[in-house]
């Protein structure tokens, strides 16, 4: 009965995978999504400076339309046993994958900026401008974000050593903070850099004149 219950240790012990002695490894890239603008024209001049007055953001010139967009991250993890040819041998990589992006963005002009004698494709310029100034603030981010990641690694790698390489959740709630360290200055950045899209001579180009 003993040989029995040893025999049935051994083979449940060899129907499990070994531990890998080596080190786990981690590998990192950063991705800047651009979502794509729509354009539309759903609004006259009278409702789009009712909706800027109802904002209560500051005006550096009068709305004649307007460009949103919004911003979000997202974190994939995969983690892969890898095995050396020989069987002798084995680690994890993982792979963690950061993404920031841009999404429902949306240029509005006014319907009827002709009617007062405004030059409807100049706002529109104006306005693709602030979703250009936007798209070069989010890929500056780029850089930082996969600096601190791979500064980070050594750190985590020895904590997903001890772990058994287990500690997945441990790891994305790491990288979340790394994140939120690094963006911490977006929201200013970002709207530095749509404000100064709207210079004077941008402005004076925006000006319209008397209503026919």
């Amino acid at each position: 009965m003993s040989q029995l219950l040893a025999l049935s240790v051994v083979l449940v012990a060899a129907g499990q995978p070994e531990a890998c002695r080596e080190p786990p490894r981690i590998a990192s890239s950063v991705v800047a999504l651009h979502g794509p603008v729509s354009e539309q024209t759903s609004y006259r001049r009278a409702e789009v400076q009712e909706l800027a007055r109802r904002s209560g953001l500051p005006l550096r010139h009068e709305p004649l339309g307007f460009y949103i967009g919004g911003f979000g991250q997202e974190i994939l993890i995969d983690s892969e046993r890898r095995t050396s040819t020989d069987g002798t041998r084995c680690d994890y990589l993982t792979t963690v994958t950061v993404r920031i992006y841009l999404i429902n963005r949306l240029i509005e002009i006014a319907s009827d900026l002709e009617v007062y004698r405004c030059k409807p494709e100049a706002v529109l310029q104006h306005y693709r401008m602030h979703a250009i100034a936007d798209d070069m603030v989010l890929s500056r981010y780029v850089q930082p974000l996969n600096d601190a990641l791979r500064e980070a690694w050594p750190r985590m790698e020895s904590k997903l050593g001890q772990s058994g390489n287990n500690d997945i959740p441990g790891l994305r709630v790491a990288v979340q903070k790394l994140l939120e360290e690094v963006l911490r200055d977006y929201d200013p950045a970002r709207a530095g850099a749509l404000a100064a899209v709207d210079n004077p001579k941008e402005i004076e180009n925006l000006a319209c004149g008397s209503r026919t």
